[in-house]
């Protein structure tokens, strides 16, 4: 009977560096895994673009009604008329400086693009080693990534099924211990 007596840390965190070790994807799974992620990147690059595009046909739309409206301005002689479409006018021209903004922010990189998949990847692909080699914060990183409550330690020695985050979840049966 175990009633009373504490657990030694090694033996529990031995544990769970066991259950870390079983959450490795296999290299097939992990090249096909950064192939994916190369084609979901080309995919919103490709949005990134479009919506690039939209924002420059936003402005010159803006631009076009700015000079149509001035030259209402210039024809017309009621005052009140004239400040309205001054007000219209100035409307548009903050949606054309908006748009402009926002077509000029520049489109991510492909340096950018590879460090975002090693990144990722490098977790999904190596938890265990990033939980050994790694401080005390990055040990409960590791954990919360991994698990999505707290792994559970059984009196006699056993650790009950742990809940997996998605990215585990997804790999299921794809994982082999290492």
């Amino acid at each position: 009977e175990r009633r009373g007596k504490s657990v030694p840390r090694a033996k529990m965190e031995g544990g769970v560096e066991d259950i870390l070790k079983t959450l490795q994807p296999n290299r097939q799974l992990v090249a096909f895994i950064k192939s994916q992620f190369g084609r979901a990147w080309d995919i919103r690059m490709s949005q990134a673009k479009a919506e690039r595009e939209a924002w420059r046909m936003k402005a010159k739309s803006a631009e076009e009604s700015i000079i149509e409206l001035a030259e209402r301005i210039t024809h017309t002689t009621n005052p009140t008329l004239v400040k309205a479409l001054e007000k219209k006018a100035d409307q548009f021209e903050r949606e054309r400086l908006l748009a402009e903004e926002n077509a000029s922010k520049p489109l991510p990189s492909k340096a950018r693009k590879e460090r975002c998949i090693e990144l990722a990847l490098g977790f999904v692909s190596r938890p265990y080693d990033i939980y050994k080699n790694g401080s005390y914060a990055l040990k409960k990183l590791v954990l919360r990534l991994a698990f999505l409550k707290p792994v559970t330690f059984a009196g006699d020695g056993v650790y009950s099924t742990p809940e997996l985050t998605l990215p585990f979840r997804v790999l299921g049966g794809n994982l082999t211990a290492k």
